[in-house]
């Protein structure tokens, strides 16, 4: 039986949001990840981060499946529809990623409608930048942010970087307490 791999975007503000509070200030990241327990309540904030560090629109965070290699959507931010369904870039597309991990940078792909067009439509947007998610040489994943039009310049600030290596320890830490979960559960029975 056909699994459907399309779910749609919820618009309502991350819990613990201050999205339409006038006059309070996010949490810092910091706090944030302290005092997170689960990927929802952490990973809206980190798309939000990422996009206010890179002057992006929408965000994509795929993880590497230890099992296969693929990566997996398994989150987004400012997307009309998240594919949940792994990414299986085109020899071109692959090639790109593959620099961006070599690389450790950002890489913007300014023409991704032409070089990525999965990635672009998975994103709906002309331009993409590639956040490589690394946990010393191991990869973690890859934060793909999406532009209506690339930005000026290829170049990004240390907020881009920063905000990859967020995601990187959220990430890390959402397993983690996962796996102190499942030992409090098994010790209990």
């Amino acid at each position: 039986m056909p699994r459907e791999t399309r779910t749609r975007r919820l618009a309502r503000p991350a819990p613990g949001s201050t999205a339409g509070e006038a006059g309070t200030a996010p949490r810092p990241l910091a706090s944030l990840l302290a005092n997170g327990r689960k990927a929802t309540d952490l990973l809206p904030h980190l798309h939000q981060h990422a996009l206010d560090a890179t002057g992006g629109v929408c965000s994509l965070l795929f993880q590497q499946n230890p099992r296969n290699g693929m990566l997996q959507a398994t989150s987004g931010f400012g997307l009309d529809e998240l594919r949940t369904d792994p990414w299986v870039p085109s020899a071109d597309e692959a090639a790109l990623v593959v620099s961006a991990f070599e690389r450790r940078a950002p890489t913007l792909v300014a023409d991704a409608d032409r070089q990525m067009p999965d990635l672009s439509a998975r994103l709906n947007t002309p331009a993409t930048l590639l956040l490589p998610l690394m946990r010393d040489e191991e990869r973690v994943g890859l934060l793909a942010v999406g532009f209506v039009s690339p930005p000026p310049t290829s170049h990004f600030p240390g907020d881009a970087a920063e905000a990859a290596d967020a995601f990187v320890i959220a990430l890390e830490l959402i397993q983690l307490r996962g796996r102190e979960e499942l030992l409090r559960d098994v010790r209990a029975l």
